[in-house]
């Protein structure tokens, strides 16, 4: 990509932050929404374009805005999502932020792929997890959209660890996490909850930056291995 389509997206990734940040603000007076459900709505658009452009700083703001986002899961009786953001979303980003910048690559890290083996591994734990945190969820007194909730809970946990270690496997993950989120708040917004259309937004917003984020985590993995290609062959020719 030139210099000015480079600027050109970063200029369109902040109008549409900034568009974002008006919408989710104005809908969110209008429609009545609680302040402490708004404010981490207000602050994620900021974090996702962060971690969008493999940012480090972003899993810094994230982890203390997950914590806001708890209360207002737990008030909506997301308590799949509620125990996500506050047991392991906030205190796993902290640590990721910790983690990137002790293996810092420029402003990112050092991205790594898990073998076939561990893959493997990977998606049956997965399944596991899932069935069992269903069947407890499910038999939870007011609990909501049990089957979606249940995927956000098991895939943004998995993404959130995955991304911590700078695993190249978080992206399915964040891909389905993403998709599931929206599909919670369509229902919701479907179901009359119009208050929640701040989430929507931040929901579509969020959409936006993991496909951008998909795209920057393949370019920057290319770019490490090629690197470590030139090195190896640098060492090869030296050694001869």
């Amino acid at each position: 990509m030139t210099e000015t389509k480079t600027r050109r997206f970063d200029l369109f990734n902040y109008a549409l932050l900034a568009v974002c940040f008006v919408a989710i603000l104005t809908l969110g007076i209008l429609s009545g929404q609680k302040w402490f459900k708004m404010l981490p709505a207000l602050v994620s658009p900021a974090v996702m374009l962060l971690n969008s452009r493999v940012n480090r700083l972003g899993f810094l703001i994230g982890g203390l805005n997950a914590l806001l986002y708890a209360v207002g899961y737990f008030a909506e009786g997301l308590y799949g999502l509620a125990i996500q953001a506050s047991a392991v979303s906030a205190p796993v980003q902290l640590v990721t932020f910790a983690r990137w910048k002790k293996h810092a690559y420029g402003k990112a890290t050092i991205l790594k792929r898990l073998s076939l083996k561990r893959n493997a591994v990977l998606i049956l734990a997965t399944a596991a997890v899932w069935a069992a945190a269903f069947f407890i969820l499910s038999n939870i007194a007011g609990a909501n959209q049990s089957a979606l909730d249940v995927t956000c809970l098991v895939f943004g946990t998995a993404a959130t660890f995955l991304t911590m270690f700078a695993l190249m496997e978080t992206l399915v993950f964040q891909v389905v996490n993403i998709s599931a989120t929206l599909a919670i708040w369509c229902i919701q917004l479907a179901q009359g909850e119009f208050a929640e259309i701040t989430y929507f937004i931040g929901a579509l917003y969020s959409a936006y930056c993991t496909a951008v984020l998909c795209v920057n985590w393949h370019k920057l993995y290319r770019k490490q291995r090629s690197e470590t290609t030139d090195g190896q062959h640098t060492q090869k020719s030296e050694a001869t």
